[in-house]
């Protein structure tokens, strides 16, 4: 019982993060497999583990803070515990949100003089990628002139890890048009305005899930907090959306 007890520990708080419900329940599935506990046990601790975790942290406890990312990446340390390999499910494909973060940081890489416009908007915890996000936070720390050869100098000091990615991410969004100076940042600001909105929303029904099943659970305190934080989340989504009408 002490060993489930704290694979459970060492596996909620990645498990949380997942905002895909489909491929949560699937891992959910393979942990209470994997641990010979019943589903329905490993959906509730899970559960109780969110509440807590975004009770005592608010609606950014999902995210970790980009310095200990980094230099976890810039130390050569692994990023995020994996997963056991019969946790993996079958099905793949990427959600919205990680598509959006995708094609921004290969923007910022193909087009460094945008980065500015992009930090304006975003920080590093509204990338959910371990990669996307350390990647985020290596380019934001560029300093100087931020062109193409000095973000690839810069880039050639850090680990394989983070150039490969980076790579692969310039290589996959390599045909981008020709832009002018105004173009390139409209384009960083509708980019960022897009994550920055995405992230609001996908925090805003992860945060409306729990406060239900906190006050199903007779929680109501836990309940209370979460819902002021939709409600501030909520105000904020809507003033980004009337910033993204002005910006378009």
């Amino acid at each position: 019982p002490a060993g489930k007890a704290e694979a459970g520990r060492r596996l909620f708080p990645i498990l949380a993060p997942i905002a895909d419900r489909v491929k949560q329940d699937a891992y959910i599935r393979q942990l209470a497999g994997l641990l010979r506990i019943p589903e329905r046990d490993a959906q509730m601790e899970l559960q109780r583990y969110r509440r807590e975790h975004i009770a005592q942290q608010g609606a950014h406890a999902r995210t970790q803070s980009p310095e200990p990312l980094a230099e976890k990446y810039q130390s050569g340390e692994e990023t995020k515990a994996p997963l056991p390999p019969q946790m993996v499910p079958s099905f793949g494909g990427t959600n919205t949100g990680d598509a959006l973060e995708h094609h921004c940081i290969a923007f910022m890489l193909g087009y460094p003089e945008v980065i500015t416009e992009v930090c304006v908007i975003l920080g590093a915890s509204d990338f959910w990628g371990t990669e996307t996000r350390s990647l985020f936070s290596l380019l934001a720390s560029v300093g100087g002139p931020r062109s193409r050869s000095a973000v690839d100098e810069f880039l050639a000091t850090q680990p394989e890890p983070l150039r490969q990615e980076a790579e692969r991410l310039s290589a996959q969004f390599a045909a981008q048009p020709d832009l002018d100076r105004t173009q390139l940042a409209k384009t960083a600001r509708q980019l960022a305005l897009r994550i920055k909105r995405q992230r609001l929303k996908d925090a805003i029904n992860e945060i409306t899930y729990l406060q239900r099943d906190a006050e199903q659970t007779g929680d109501r305190e836990t309940g209370r907090t979460l819902r002021q934080q939709a409600q501030r989340l909520t105000l904020e989504l809507h003033k980004l959306d009337a910033t993204h009408v002005l910006q378009t």
